[in-house]
């Protein structure tokens, strides 16, 4: 399974790349469907046994991936490592011990849009905790689970598709 750090190298990579293609191969059920959002259509790459999923515009460019940390919408555990010995049942506070201060930080949600259209879960959504990690390469969101107790998602972005 792909490490994060390598994950990470492919936002903003064409889908069609040799290196995206590679990772694609290496996970297992590949699945594929458009999106249609009000603002922009988008494909979804997805592997539900593989905990992974991967947003990418009509014109080909990765503008997002998600690695799942809680088994939800049919999503299975992602495993492959993250960054600096974490793991995904990591807290809040182990995460900013081993990552510094985020970027930005934000409290449990309980209106997440996102998370419905992502999960195709009509229900309600809900979030944890949200620590944002930016950089001029990517943007890193750890969002928790609403318990506290582990990472829900790891969200690798585009700093250009950063809401």
């Amino acid at each position: 399974m792909l490490a994060l750090t390598e994950v990470a190298e492919l936002v903003g990579k064409r889908i069609d790349s040799s290196d995206v293609t590679t990772a694609l191969e290496s996970l297992p059920e590949i699945q594929s469907e458009t999106i249609t959002r009000p603002s922009t259509p988008d494909v979804n790459v997805y592997s539900l046994r593989g905990g992974f999923s991967l947003r990418h515009t009509l014109d080909g460019e990765v503008r997002a991936i998600f690695l799942h940390g809680e088994e939800r919408a049919g999503f299975s555990l992602y495993a492959g490592s993250l960054p600096r010995g974490l793991t995904l049942d990591a807290t809040s506070e182990a995460i900013v011990e081993r990552m510094g201060p985020p970027s930005l930080a934000r409290p449990a949600q309980r209106d997440a849009s996102w998370w419905a259209w992502l999960s195709k879960d009509p229900g309600p959504a809900a979030h944890g905790e949200l620590l944002r990690y930016d950089s001029l390469f990517c943007s890193l969101h750890f969002t928790m689970r609403l318990d506290g107790a582990g990472i829900a998602l790891v969200t690798i972005m585009d700093p250009r598709a950063v809401p």
